[in-house]
């Protein structure tokens, strides 16, 4: 007989999926069946097991045997699917697909009290089938800590947008938490209705600093404010890709890297199309500054990531909010150019008032009052200042590494 094991952990060398018909409910862009093999895998990774876990999808068995199917193997490196058995082994543990898991919730849910495991070797039967599924009553509980049993397809909506409202980032500014992100996830929730990858969103939405590099050249009121205004509209979207990666487990390196090239080529068109546009706005003999500013400061910011493009480490920062808010490779900077010397609170201030999200808001502000200039003017004089930090920092860090290699 299977009963409750509180407190500990159920064996997940083997584990046991009881499907019904909620491993077809969609959330999140994931059918049910396919987020618990991939959360179950991500947990196993995680946990630095070597050996592979086994998992069991036990159908009812009068369904026919066309209608059965198993998530895709290929993106589950830790997992053995087995499909072909007769009986279930003693000890697995039992998940049905009522159970929702968002992201490294599956260590929180084996840790609870709701997990249950088979004590004895139980035969492939509708009897044994309807036995297990029955053990998991479909009523709204959970532990508030990245599970729930969904008693209802209805209820699909809901656990959705749960998910995405835990999909922003701690190193989020104050305007896309509070406007962005908002924003972000809304069209998230649409675009996981269709195959898109975030990759494929990362591409497709280049073209917005494209278009407006193309307005911000106009040299005109209207021109440089809607490029503006497009620019921002590229950062809200830009939030999608992350989300919609999160949401379907397709995080991944290169993806990480295509999206930074097009953010960091993104502010290039801008500030360079700002430049070029000012000059004409401000037709003058010396309005050709405006273009040099804005390659100026297109060069400064290349310069500046390629001076932060170092090995990332794991350098903490007094609190762990505090750590949590910057990047490891910003947080290297920080403590290397000694900049830290500030105080915790000043150092956080002085990165949110300067993160991305809050200077493109700010950059709208300006255009609509006629103020574009001020908008190349701050992202000029930020550049200089994080390229003189980042430089100062990169040579700090390597004098470090030659007293270090003459020490030993």
């Amino acid at each position: 007989m299977n009963s409750p094991v509180p407190n500990e952990r159920a064996d997940i060398d083997h584990v046991v999926i009881v499907a019904d018909e909620t491993a077809n409910w969609i959330i999140g862009g994931l059918r049910q069946l396919d987020r618990l093999a991939l959360a179950l895998n991500e947990f196993v990774e995680k946990s630095g097991r070597e050996k592979k876990t086994d998992v069991f999808v036990f159908w009812k068995p009068e369904r026919l045997r066309a209608q059965d199917w198993w998530p895709d193997s290929r993106r589950l490196s830790r997992l053995r699917m087995v499909d072909s058995f007769t009986s279930l082994p003693v000890g697995g543990c039992i998940v049905p697909t009522s159970l929702f898991v968002g992201r490294d919730g599956f260590a929180d849910y084996l840790s609870s009290c709701a997990v249950q495991h088979l004590q004895e070797v139980t035969e492939i039967t509708t009897a044994s089938w309807d036995g297990l599924i029955n053990r998991f009553p479909r009523v709204e509980e959970g532990n508030g800590q990245g599970w729930r049993f969904i008693k209802a397809k209805s209820e699909c909506g809901t656990t959705e947008k749960e998910l995405l409202g835990g999909s922003g980032k701690p190193q989020d500014g104050m305007v896309s938490r509070f406007l962005n992100r908002p924003i972000s996830r809304f069209v998230t929730r649409q675009l996981l209705r269709f195959p898109i990858t975030p990759t494929g969103w990362t591409l497709a939405i280049f073209l917005l600093p494209v278009l407006s590099f193309l307005f911000l050249c106009r040299g005109n009121y209207a021109g440089l404010l809607i490029g503006t205004l497009i620019y921002h509209l590229h950062s809200v979207l830009d939030g999608c890709d992350g989300e919609i990666a999160r949401a379907k487990y397709l995080e991944s390196k290169r993806g990480g890297r295509i999206d930074d090239f097009c953010d960091i080529f993104g502010c290039f068109f801008f500030v360079i199309g700002l430049g070029f546009g000012l000059s004409s706005f401000h037709a003058g003999a010396h309005s050709w500054i405006y273009s040099a500013e804005g390659l100026l400061c297109a060069m400064m910011q290349g310069a500046n990531e390629w001076m932060l493009r170092r090995p990332k480490q794991e350098v903490a920062m007094g609190t762990s909010a505090l750590t949590q808010a910057f990047y490891p490779r910003h947080r290297q900077m920080i403590q290397d150019s000694g900049l830290s010397f500030l105080g915790e609170k000043s150092v956080w201030w002085l990165v949110q008032i300067t993160k991305r999200d809050v200077g493109i808001l700010l950059f709208v502000l300006l255009a609509l009052i006629n103020r574009a200039q001020w908008s190349l003017h701050l992202s000029a004089g930020v550049a200089a200042v994080t390229l003189t930090l980042s430089s100062v920092a990169r040579f700090a860090s390597a004098g470090t590494g030659k007293d270090s290699a003459r020490a030993s």
